[in-house]
């Protein structure tokens, strides 16, 4: 391979190790986060409340069961 031939351009991959301050990139990363934080918070919420349904339903029936003939 000739020395004219050889590329000197680095690709994304050659990156991987640097991780200096780049304050475009925490901006956006902060932007999509106080973007999505309300969402998540919302369905873990909704998700917490789903997981105790089951719980409920069993002490209605030993309930009912107990007060039914």
């Amino acid at each position: 391979m000739d020395v004219e031939s050889q590329s000197t351009n680095t690709s994304a991959d050659d990156k991987t190790e640097d991780f200096c301050e780049n304050p475009t990139r925490d901006a956006l990363a902060e932007g999509l986060m106080c973007l999505l934080k309300p969402t998540i918070d919302t369905l873990d919420e909704r998700v917490a409340a789903c997981s105790s349904i089951p719980v409920k339903i069993k002490a209605q029936k030993k309930h009912a069961s107990g007060v039914l003939p």
